[in-house]
């Protein structure tokens, strides 16, 4: 009984943060967003380590970094483009 209560309050948030990320397309550029996107891995690798006691291996953490300097890169890239325009 109580569990359903639980999985009605993931749906509902879930719902209501996707519908945050359209609106937020909807008034800002991609290039723009996306950095705060990928602020999703450390948060996430955070509660894993401090609620779930997880352990971070050395793959995944290079991983993580692969990713999120790309994400900054093509940041980065995208304002240079803007400025010079």
């Amino acid at each position: 009984g109580r569990d359903w209560i639980w999985m009605g309050v993931l749906c509902c948030t879930g719902v209501f943060g996707h519908w945050l990320l359209i609106r937020t397309y909807e008034v800002a550029e991609a290039s723009a967003v996306q950095p705060f996107a990928y602020m999703q891995l450390p948060w996430a690798a955070m509660i894993g380590l401090m609620v779930f006691g997880e352990s971070m291996r050395t793959n995944v953490v290079m991983g993580a970094g692969l990713v999120v300097a790309a994400g900054l890169f093509t940041f980065w890239r995208e304002n240079i483009k803007r400025a010079a325009r």
